[in-house]
């Protein structure tokens, strides 16, 4: 699943907001309601890229570095064919 979240994300050249290399400006930065944009985008994407259980767990989450690394956590040394399963239901989001 991060291979082909990352992909689609660096596709859209958004993958530096899971790659923890384009933090959060302050509320009072010019760039800072660019940032918010990109990262509700971003957010929706992982949402809606994941079964709707494990939605559940992310829904209230507002920044898309916690919850890539939320999923991480959770997800990363799981069973394998969970794993694929979800890989194959974020390729037909496509």
């Amino acid at each position: 699943m991060r291979i082909s979240i990352s992909h689609l994300l660096s596709a859209k050249k958004k993958v530096e907001f899971i790659l923890s290399t384009h933090p959060c400006p302050p509320k009072d930065n010019r760039t800072f309601s660019t940032w918010s944009h990109c990262n509700n985008m971003v957010v929706s994407w992982l949402v809606h890229f994941v079964f709707v259980p494990i939605r559940q767990s992310v829904i209230g989450m507002d920044v898309a570095l916690d919850i890539w690394n939320n999923l991480k956590i959770k997800y990363s040394e799981g069973d394998l064919s969970r794993i694929s399963n979800l890989q194959l239901e974020g390729a037909s989001l496509n």
